[in-house]
């Protein structure tokens, strides 16, 4: 624009050196037109800016899928190894049951001078008694061990 009047402005001797529009006016169609112009190119920028979004909210979902899984493995593990835990301490609990009843008995054989079969018996009367349920009566020939089994 400023070519164009700068070859008007030299025949007769003057010289464009810098030009400033302060106002233009366009026809109503050009100015509805750059409009829709405007918004169909913001309508594309939208639009690729949801489509981004939508990669990342699912690229979000994917690693929460992963995480869940990696929480699910750890939490298994966890429990799996409480419950080694537990039937460990179960197992040594019952051996040390075990062993301090062998030593109590071997002590009560050593004191009263039971032998094995002696030993038994006293095991097994005492079991009786101890249930609460039992009545022993003892100097009858025929013994007789009478075990309530309704409490």
């Amino acid at each position: 624009m400023r070519y164009t009047l700068n070859k008007t402005l030299v025949e007769a001797g003057a010289e464009c050196v810098a030009l400033q529009l302060l106002r233009v006016d366009l026809p109503e169609t050009f100015e509805n037109q750059i409009v829709l112009t405007q918004v169909e190119v913001q309508k594309k920028t939208m639009k690729t800016y949801e489509q981004a979004a939508a990669v990342i909210r699912a690229e979000i979902e994917v690693e929460v899928s992963e995480y869940n899984k990696t929480i699910a493995g750890i939490v298994s593990y966890g429990n799996s190894y409480a419950y080694l835990i537990r039937q460990n301490a179960t197992a040594i609990a019952s051996r040390n049951v075990i062993d301090a009843e062998s030593k109590a008995y071997r002590e009560t054989m050593d004191k009263l001078g039971f032998n094995q079969e002696e030993m038994l018996k006293y095991i097994y009367y005492g079991s009786i008694m101890s249930s609460g349920r039992a009545t022993l009566l003892f100097g009858v020939n025929q013994g007789l061990v009478n075990i309530n089994t309704v409490p």
